[in-house]
């Protein structure tokens, strides 16, 4: 199975020629492994941050660095490499490092930089002595590599002030200890405390120690003081909560909120969920369907609305007294007669949003902020922020899709419902004064004056059941059910065991040096947040795990560290819900007016769309408006793999020279000559491999190019293939074109170029009854129409476009031609673009007379027929 997925992405990759990060290093590598000469024109080489070097990025170097003509100067920290998941190898690391200890008269020379600028005395002696017992046995458990413990600069003058004006204790352990209620009558602890409860606490704990040191007004040492004195009161971003992931999150916020600190929360994942994305969505839900009363009476209770807390309820209830008397009353109504101004807003909004854009409608939103009173002063930078991103949201589904207001808004459901892994936007920066969380593998780097960490009690994990290995490949950790005994005893597999082995050992040091990155962000105060779990029996608290970063201070705790327990009792969160402000009223000059442009017409417009709109608007609003998926309905014919087969020999066509003798080498006759067969199946793109594979699918092919060979066109093609120059053959071309502010983009099959015209044309392998004329004409003009305005504005010469479609099963069809006058050119541009006004008119009337013979025409209602 695995191997099966990564055939299809290579395969992908191959078709879409994409490219990734290690595919540039190991080409360039092999490009330089070719060219030994090439790294002698760099003199120095420096390399950074090089415990996170992986075997692509080694070879790239050794092909540039040649020990007797370049300098090779590498910096890094063994202790801090923390990416093995990216394939870090600090094997590699520690090759370079032997070498540079043990130079055996060569010019190899290791220095170390042990000299901490950041962290004060007192901090540096407390991870010297943590890390020094963590790693007694060296870095690497029975390797050369043993822990070089880091010094301060004590001769600097300057260092002397900077360890002044403490935040003691400089280093601190603060405990949050399960509770667990006694049963009397069973005489036992039964109700154990959930972890999450347990995180809310430890955190509420570190928020009070946060708002005390901030209350105090203590000096913190800032280096970015240019003169004079370089101490300051300490601010909210001088602090620094760092977790091992994102999980973490949410306990943090309801302790941070409870205590009422400002704090920001550094790339989390759960944009969608946001209350002001849903009251965003809700809005744009109520202008694109002004008629549902439950959009509207959510927009008339958010924030966005600026009317006051409640009134959304109290409407409500009136409807729905209304209803049990009889006497029905509807939501818009009261709405209508007690607050026009409501509805003449939402009335200005929903016309902006139809003819500029869902987009222009939401940054508008941003220009008039009364809305962002309702929440706290703390939330209000993300709130904004998160308004912002979802403005660029909407504008990429109106770039691809066109400004549709109904689809833009069925879109942003679907995101809100689907995509819960979205990122948030970053929104710190130096103005931005709150606590900041965020995960450690994104603070490496980074440091700040008071760091806390959490997340110390977690034991690491193991290797998945199912993993990747250098050494094995994919490794499953037991048998599969199919390969178990009559027993179905969990019997564990060799490379699993093995590969279990060698990966629990490396993960485990890993997490040490996890650790040692996340202590050393600190500069004057690291605070450790852990939990404990107690004994079910007896409820005592036991011992952190050992493998644990808890288990390791526990181990190496000494006499004068501060261990602190958490409170027990429950406290009364000092939080209040904040009410929404009421705005007061709705001025006509907070009011949003769109611009009018007429006729509003579609920012893009693809050949396919185009088509569609002119065959029939009724299937073009169902493709394109509804977003429905509109799949060929085939009406008898073609006798093989329907939309597979046109694909394949699309495929054929792109890659032929239009011999007939040379078909035999793309589509051989059978599969008995498996050397010929395989060559080229590895070729085919994988999604039509299987069409492919079909013996039948490649004679049906086969048999209609023989026939087009014997064509005068095909002769003539064939006789073009071979030559060089000017005569050249485009095939599978794809284009984007400007004209008069609309993008028109598309992809044709074929086109060549004579002394007095152009020639384009369509491949189709079905007859005309199952892929209409009338529509592949349309898309033909479209493509040449695409093709004169290019030409036209690169000054090219101005030729006749003649368009043509190949219909491959019928020779008496294979010459429909058009020849396309510049006349008939500027009537296709007219039409191409009284399209793009058109869709958006919401007027999609059927093409009755297609009905019969259109392709779509299972999927339409066909009310009409």
């Amino acid at each position: 199975t695995s191997a099966l997925g990564w055939q299809c992405w290579e395969s992908k990759r191959q078709k879409e020629g994409i490219l990734t990060n290690n595919d540039l290093i190991k080409y360039a590598g092999e490009v330089l492994s070719k060219s030994p000469d090439y790294g002698n024109k760099f003199k120095h080489i420096l390399v950074d941050e090089f415990q996170d070097t992986d075997g692509l990025q080694d070879n790239l170097l050794k092909g540039i660095w040649k020990e007797d003509v370049n300098t090779l100067f590498i910096v890094g920290d063994v202790k801090q490499s923390i990416y093995r998941f990216r394939h870090a190898n600090l094997k590699i690391f520690r090759e370079y490092i032997d070498k540079a200890r043990h130079p055996d008269g060569k010019s190899f020379k290791y220095i170390t930089l042990d000299k901490s600028f950041r962290t004060r005395d007192k901090l540096v002696e407390k991870i010297n002595s943590v890390f020094g017992s963590v790693w007694a046995e060296g870095i690497e458990k029975g390797s050369s590599m043993e822990y070089e413990p880091l010094s301060s600069p004590s001769s600097e003058e300057w260092w002397t002030e900077r360890n002044a004006n403490p935040i003691s204790p400089e280093f601190e352990v603060l405990i949050s200890r399960q509770k667990r209620s006694f049963n009397e009558e069973k005489k036992k602890y039964d109700e154990e405390e959930k972890i999450y409860g347990m995180r809310v606490r430890l955190y509420r704990e570190l928020a009070s120690r946060i708002k005390d040191i901030h209350a105090s007004g203590k000096l913190i040492w800032d280096k970015k003081i240019d003169d004079g004195d370089k101490f300051r009161p300490v601010k909210w971003s001088d602090f620094a909560l760092l977790v091992p992931k994102r999980t973490f999150y949410e306990a943090i916020e309801d302790a941070f909120e409870s205590e009422e600190i400002p704090y920001v929360l550094c790339t989390r994942r759960d944009y969608f969920t946001r209350g002001e994305i849903a009251d965003l969505v809700n809005l744009i839900s109520l202008l694109a369907d002004p008629r549902d009363p439950s959009y509207l009476a959510g927009w008339v209770a958010s924030p966005l609305s600026g009317m006051r807390p409640g009134l959304a309820e109290q409407l409500l209830a009136r409807t729905k007294s209304g209803k049990e008397s009889g006497n029905l009353l509807l939501l818009s109504d009261i709405i209508s007669k007690e607050h026009p101004e409501l509805i003449s807003y939402l009335e200005e909004m929903r016309k902006k949003a139809e003819l500029k854009g869902v987009s222009s409608v939401i940054r508008e939103l941003l220009c008039s902020p009364e809305f962002l009173t309702s929440y706290g002063p703390e939330q209000r930078r993300r709130v904004r922020a998160n308004i912002s991103y979802m403005a660029e949201i909407a504008a990429e589904y109106e770039f691809s899709q066109g400004r549709s207001l109904a689809g833009c808004a069925e879109y942003m459901r679907f995101s809100v419902k689907e995509s819960k892994q979205q990122e948030e936007p970053e929104i710190t920066d130096e103005d931005h004064d709150a606590v900041n969380v965020l995960t450690i593998h994104s603070a490496k780097g980074l440091e700040y004056p008071v760091v806390a960490l959490g997340g110390v009690e977690d034991r690491p994990k193991g290797p998945p059941s199912v993993d990747t290995s250098v050494r094995y490949g994919v490794t499953a950790k037991h048998m599969p059910d199919f390969l178990k005994g009559s027993d179905k005893k969990e019997d564990l597999t060799v490379s699993g065991m093995w590969h279990e082995e060698r990966e629990t050992k490396a993960l485990l040091e890993e997490e040490e040096r996890f650790w040692y990155v996340a202590s050393t962000r600190a500069r004057d105060k690291l605070i450790i947040c852990g939990l404990t779990k107690t004994d079910s029996s007896s409820g005592e608290e036991l011992p952190p795990v050992e493998e644990s970063f808890l288990g390791m201070l526990s181990s190496s705790r000494e006499a004068g560290d501060k261990w602190t327990l958490c409170s027990e009792e429950e406290i009364a969160p000092s939080y209040k819900n904040k009410k929404r402000a009421c705005s007061g009223s709705t001025e006509s000059a907070n009011m949003l007016y769109p611009k009018i442009v007429s006729p509003a017409k579609l920012a893009r417009l693809s050949a396919s769309a185009y088509a569609m709109l002119s065959w029939c608007p009724t299937a073009y609003r169902i493709a394109y408006r509804q977003g429905r998926t509109m799949q060929w309905t085939l009406r008898g014919g073609e006798g093989t793999g329907g939309s597979e087969f046109g694909s394949l020999a699309h495929w054929v066509l792109s890659k032929w020279d239009f011999s007939k003798e040379s078909l035999s080498e793309l589509l051989p006759c059978d599969n008995n000559d498996e050397s010929k067969y395989e060559k080229v199946l590895i070729k085919v793109p994988y999604e039509l491999r299987e069409e492919f594979r079909s013996v039948f699918s490649r004679k049906q092919i086969r048999e209609i190019l023989s026939d087009y060979a014997m064509s005068e066109e095909g002769k003539m093609l064939s006789a073009l293939s071979s030559q060089k120059g000017e005569n050249k053959l485009w095939r599978e071309t794809p284009f984007r074109v400007f004209d008069e502010g609309l993008l028109m983009v598309g992809a044709t099959d074929i086109f060549w170029e004579e002394a007095d015209r152009i020639c384009l044309r369509d491949w189709k392998t079905t007859t005309e009854e199952i892929a209409p004329g009338e529509y592949y004409e349309e898309q033909l003009k479209f493509y040449a129409y695409a093709m004169y305005i290019f030409r036209k504005e690169k000054g090219l010469q101005n030729k006749m476009i003649e368009i043509g479609i190949n219909y491959l099963r019928s020779s008496s069809e294979k010459k429909k031609i058009i020849e396309m006058s510049e006349d008939a050119l500027q009537n296709t541009g007219e039409r191409v673009h009284e399209a793009a006004v058109s869709a958006l008119m919401d007027i999609f009337d059927a093409r009755y007379e297609h009905c019969t013979r259109c392709p779509w025409g299972d999927i339409c209602s066909k009310k009409h027929v």
